[in-house]
């Protein structure tokens, strides 16, 4: 019976009809016995042979779950942005610091995209975790050509890291900015600077990996000092999660030399060739060269706007093989502007870097 009333439910016009059913796990139904009572018998008992019935019934029963299911709400999945295949193994750009204009038409927009290939786009305060409609306008402006990342924090929201203050914050916070994959971009830079100091390092281990959990491809990127005493939290961050046993969540670090070559490259090995000391370096063992980006100050910094610095460098990195060279900073702004180092009109050291450092057709061109 139990077999009879689930073909009533898959085979209604057959049982109106009387036709016996044979449900997937029963005999065919032949006898007086197998029918309900209630049920008249025809003049001929007809057989539906065992092979058809279950394959009649395991096609409606398929039927009917494909359209349960279809009545399900869909699984939302974050749409990643695959990164691009750069054409150099190095990196050069920087970052890429929005000034009260709209996206990529100021006076650095003519080169900066032939002439890079790895761009950070500046800030987000990190107090509310909000990509700004100039960032998100950005973004398809170089995420199919460049690494594109977004940099959190910087000096102008140093006080601003709330986020880091308990495990769940930290926890909420990072999972907000794994969805950001959904932009478009491939990554996070980490500059957090005085008030994230104050919390325990734990907090923003579980903030970065949260963000790993949303987004596992993106790159996580960390700004560092040159010199690391007294950097707590970033060399907790190295020398465990860079170095050391525990799960990778920074990719690379940006050394923040700004200075000139000579002492550009003594910041450098302070975590390459780590410990300098065995009493009291902060850093346990040397970072790997692939491992570290080195950030110089923008032309206008020195006297020429093609410094020998930045020729020297390129020597540097080419034999110690460092990942990269990053600037600070390109400014989206069509004057001057108050950033310093900066001046859209002095390019000719970007177009040497570019040229030493990537394999670009358009090294030195201007699009105009």
């Amino acid at each position: 019976k139990k077999s009879y009333f689930i073909c009533r439910i898959l085979f209604p016009l057959q049982i109106n009809t009387r036709q016996p059913c044979t449900y997937i796990f029963s005999r065919p139904i032949t006898t007086e016995a197998n029918w309900p009572a209630n049920v008249n018998l025809p003049d001929h008992k007809p057989t539906m042979h065992v092979s058809s019935a279950p394959l009649l019934c395991v096609i409606a029963l398929a039927s009917v779950l494909v359209a349960a299911s279809l009545a399900l709400p869909a699984k939302i999945v974050p749409h990643r942005t695959a990164q691009p295949t750069l054409n150099s193994t190095k990196l050069f750009g920087g970052w890429y610091f929005e000034q009260n204009m709209a996206p990529f038409n100021g006076t650095l927009a003519p080169f900066v995209g032939l002439n890079t290939n790895y761009m950070l786009l500046s800030f987000v305060n990190p107090e509310d975790l909000t990509l700004s409609q100039t960032i998100l306008d950005s973004i398809p402006a170089f995420n199919s050509t460049h690494l594109t990342l977004v940099s959190i924090g910087g000096q102008s929201f140093a006080n601003n890291w709330s986020i880091l203050q308990s495990n769940e914050t930290a926890q909420a916070a990072g999972e907000q900015v794994g969805s950001w994959i959904s932009a478009g971009i491939h990554g996070v830079d980490i500059d957090a600077e005085g008030s994230a100091l104050n919390y325990p390092p734990g907090n923003m281990v579980t903030f970065l990996k949260a963000i790993k959990k949303v987004a596992p491809s993106f790159v996580i990127t960390l700004c560092v000092y040159g010199n690391p005493e007294g950097r707590t939290l970033d060399n907790y961050l190295i020398n465990n999660h860079l170095n050391g046993d525990g799960p990778r969540l920074i990719d690379w670090i940006h050394v923040m030399a700004y200075a000139g070559y000579d002492a550009d490259v003594q910041y450098i090995e302070n975590y390459t060739k780590a410990p300098k000391s065995e009493w009291d370096h902060p850093i346990n063992q040397g970072v790997a060269n692939d491992s570290v980006v080195i950030c110089m100050k923008g032309t206008k910094g020195f006297p020429t706007c093609d410094p020998e610095d930045y020729h020297n460098m390129l020597s540097y990195v080419s034999e110690v093989g460092l990942r990269g060279v990053g600037i600070w900073a390109f400014a989206n702004t069509n004057s001057n502007g108050s950033l310093p180092w900066f001046d859209p009109t002095c390019t000719q050291g970007y177009f040497t870097l570019c040229d030493g450092l990537l394999d670009l057709d358009t090294c030195g061109s201007m699009q105009l």
